[in-house]
């Protein structure tokens, strides 16, 4: 949705911009666990967070790129 606010968890779990990034690092969250697809957004985004906090800075630094090459190219 476009009325959506761009917080931390919209930017992880949402924003469909990032849709591929984020089916990536999800199908590592459901090699640590299981139930991972079963869980909320925030729970989702605390799971990663905490107990995959490298590969959530890696989508981070992904994401933040195209974002920058989106707006200023």
């Amino acid at each position: 949705k476009e009325d959506q606010i761009e917080d931390e968890i919209h930017f992880v779990c949402n924003c469909r911009i990032y849709t591929d990034l984020r089916n990536e690092l999800y199908s590592k969250a459901e090699l640590q666990l299981n139930s991972f697809s079963d869980l909320d957004n925030v729970d989702k985004f605390n799971f990663i967070n905490i107990q995959m906090w490298r590969e959530l800075a890696t989508y981070i630094k992904l994401a933040w790129n195209r974002r920058k090459s989106k707006l200023y190219n």
